[in-house]
């Protein structure tokens, strides 16, 4: 298998994942699914997740081909994490549907994503294989409209270039 690389691995990426990550951990419920978990940090921080990605960075908990069809039950977690990565799928609304599917009612999606402005200046300079710059809240309402979530909320962070997106299952 080809290494998929992983911009987490330098300084500057290092640092940027860390600030995500105690970002949305504050938001998780456990039991929890981290998709895309990279090198599974949020498991680590939190307790009570499982994290799942497509490449083996070190510690991930289940390895699938896609995040199209997970390996889990229906209504499996309190909350379901996409942290930096829902523009790097092929079909990131297939992803989101499949979210929703393993989240219990009344649990949470949530999302972390680049500016789609700032995305694109980003993927210029860095991280060349993200297929998306980013979404916008209009672009993440379409990608719900079938997966039975509503939207609770979405804040800024990072100076304004990151966003954090809430969205709980009905």
């Amino acid at each position: 298998m080809t290494q998929v690389p992983k911009s987490a691995q330098d300084i500057i990426g290092f640092w940027l994942a860390g600030w995500r990550n105690n970002k949305v951990a504050k938001e998780i419920r456990q039991p929890f699914l981290d998709i895309a978990c990279g090198d599974n940090i949020l498991s680590e921080i939190v307790g009570g997740g499982f994290g799942i990605d497509v490449v083996n960075y070190g510690s991930v908990d289940v390895l699938v081909k896609n995040f199209e069809k997970l390996p889990f039950k229906e209504s499996s977690f309190n909350s379901v994490t996409i942290v930096a990565s829902l523009n790097y799928f092929d079909r990131p609304q297939k992803v989101i549907l499949e979210s929703a599917r393993v989240l219990k009612p009344g649990g949470t999606l949530i999302l972390t994503l680049l500016n789609p402005l700032i995305g694109m200046l980003w993927h210029v300079f860095r991280e060349s294989w993200a297929k998306y710059p980013g979404f916008s809240y209009k672009q993440l309402q379409a990608f719900i409209r079938d997966a039975d979530l509503i939207f609770t909320r979405r804040s800024h962070f990072m100076m304004g270039m990151n966003n954090l997106y809430i969205y709980t299952r009905l």
